[in-house]
């Protein structure tokens, strides 16, 4: 059991860690460590089955909004409401809420890891001129509409998997694809909703704990090199 208990502090403590590592990742959203088997239905999948540990430990994640941040560029964006972007990765379709998007060599729309934009027609090609995104995502250059990005938003009761760099799978899950109740923000980035303070409260606490339980076990190990020590005496 104080093994266990090891093992449990040693993956909140990943936890904590990763969002402490994420709190500057724009879109990002914190994932919290959950115990109890009865929210299993919001938990991480890659979290099914397993031994003890993996019954007993899930991750979460926390899907409150961050707060706008203004950066003054045009092809930043933020969503207010309950939408995400659509990505093409080389895994395939992933969503996210981080929109610090640029124009690569080639003109296609990308992610800050180089992953296309997906419009409502594919993906997104723009020339080289002044950009701007009205609210609903439709993307101008000089004026003209070059494109609409493709905004999605899921059923409350979803179960979104992180996948890194603030994006997420919909477990086999089709999204809703006409969103009208979110608008997209241009010049301003979603700040992770990440307290680094609460963090690292967090962080302090387990590896206390962590350490406890360490002596504990350590103790344990020791009377039971004792009893054997002793019972070779006879």
């Amino acid at each position: 059991m104080v093994a266990q208990t090891m093992q449990l502090d040693s993956r909140r403590v990943e936890t904590y860690s990763h969002n402490m590592v994420n709190s500057t990742t724009p879109g990002y959203r914190r994932q919290i460590s959950l115990l109890q088997p009865q929210f299993a239905s919001v938990f991480d999948s890659q979290s099914q089955a397993g031994n003890a540990v993996d019954q007993r430990f899930r991750t979460a994640v926390d899907m409150t909004a961050g707060t706008m941040k203004p950066t003054g560029r045009a092809l930043d964006l933020a969503i207010s409401g309950d939408a995400y972007f659509t990505l093409e990765g080389p895994q395939g379709v992933v969503y996210t809420r981080r929109g610090d998007f640029q124009v690569d060599a080639s003109g296609k729309l990308v992610s800050a890891d180089g992953e296309a934009v997906m419009s409502t027609q594919g993906e997104l090609r723009l020339p080289p001129g002044k950009y701007t995104v009205d609210a609903s995502g439709r993307i101008s250059v000089d004026g003209n509409v070059a494109g609409q990005l493709q905004l999605v938003q899921f059923d409350p009761a979803t179960q979104l998997i992180p996948v890194g760099n603030a994006s997420y799978t919909a477990a086999g899950k089709v999204p809703v694809t006409s969103v009208v109740q979110a608008d997209v923000r241009s010049g301003y980035l979603e700040v992770a909703n990440v307290s680094t303070a609460a963090e690292m409260v967090g962080l302090l606490e387990t590896m206390r704990h962590f350490e406890a339980n360490q002596k504990l076990f350590q103790n344990y190990d020791d009377a039971i090199s004792k009893a054997i020590q002793k019972l070779g005496e006879f």
